[in-house]
């Protein structure tokens, strides 16, 4: 899977694509999301912070594959753990397991 995979959605599936897709029978689209880069979370404000254009987005492939029969599923898998490196833990290193 791609790794932003729902930050890069819109160039990724233009309308040719997905024209493309439906008449080859394709009607579904599976997106693998992170919450920490969907979700805002008052606790950590470095979570989210392009969530708002995500989820806007989102929204946009939504209605645009609906046009073409096609859903869109997202699919979680968190919680995902972070690099060892990661800004993250420079910050809370408190909450380290």
């Amino acid at each position: 899977f791609h790794r932003r995979e729902v930050a890069t959605i819109l160039g990724a599936y233009p309308k040719n694509y997905l024209l493309k897709m439906a008449h080859h029978g394709y009607n579904g689209i599976w997106l693998h999301g992170k919450l920490d880069e969907m979700a805002k979370v008052a606790v950590f404000p470095e979570f989210g912070r392009n969530a708002d254009r995500m989820i806007k987005d989102l929204n946009i492939l939504v209605r645009r594959a609906a046009n073409y029969g096609i859903r869109v599923y997202l699919y979680f898998n968190e919680p995902l753990g972070m690099p060892q490196a990661s800004d993250f833990w420079k910050k809370y290193p408190h909450l380290k397991g």
